[in-house]
């Protein structure tokens, strides 16, 4: 695992990297989001009971598009706390395409890769000499596959830094999850409000 993240980073930045190249790769936003996690497949309810709470902090480069419609990479990282199950530090990088609409409206969603960080909420034990023994876990690393869509209208259009409101739902899986004991993969749903300021339009 730890040399899929060697890899993945690597990847991360070669493709940011080649993308800066080819266009004025610059930074235009960046947002924060609340979220709910859920461990399920995509559905109508956006919250479950208990709520598993989170939050995220992300940014968006554009590197193509025109006035209506961006293509651009929305690296960020995030946390869920899931009591019953575990808790968990999400980073990913999808790359995203939006179109807006002239009345400020924008529909959007996007692919990506990442990395999943989970820890486990329950205690774990290791049998040592016929005893048990508390073990002392920093926690498993995962790969993910995600997409997702999302709505978004902007305010403050007429000034420098205008901003955005936006509410998006994303589908997830976690995977090698538990392969040893025929669990490969475990899906994941996270609905999320937030609010993005601009740098640049």
């Amino acid at each position: 695992m730890k040399h899929f993240v060697i890899a993945f980073l690597w990847c991360c930045s070669f493709t940011t990297g080649s993308v800066a190249q080819q266009q004025s790769f610059r930074l235009q936003s960046i947002s924060f989001s609340l979220l709910n996690e859920n461990v399920s497949f995509p559905a109508a309810m956006l919250f479950e009971n208990p709520i598993h709470p989170g939050a995220s902090l992300g940014a968006v480069f554009p590197f193509a598009g025109n006035k209506n419609s961006s293509f651009g990479i929305h690296p960020a990282v995030g946390f869920y706390l899931h009591r019953e199950h575990e808790n968990g530090i999400l980073l990913s990088s999808p790359v995203e395409y939006h179109y807006r609409f002239n009345f400020g409206l924008a529909i959007g969603g996007g692919i990506g890769i990442g990395y999943l960080h989970t820890i486990s909420n329950q205690q774990e034990f290791k049998l040592d000499n016929g005893t048990y023994k508390k073990l002392i876990s920093l926690g498993q690393p995962q790969f993910v596959v995600n997409t997702g869509i999302d709505l978004s209208y902007k305010f403050f259009k007429s000034r420098q830094h205008p901003m955005d409101v936006f509410a998006g739902y994303s589908f997830l899986v976690q995977l090698p999850y538990a392969a040893p004991v025929g669990i490969p993969l475990l899906p994941h749903t996270i609905f999320q409000i937030g609010t993005s300021w601009y740098f640049s339009p």
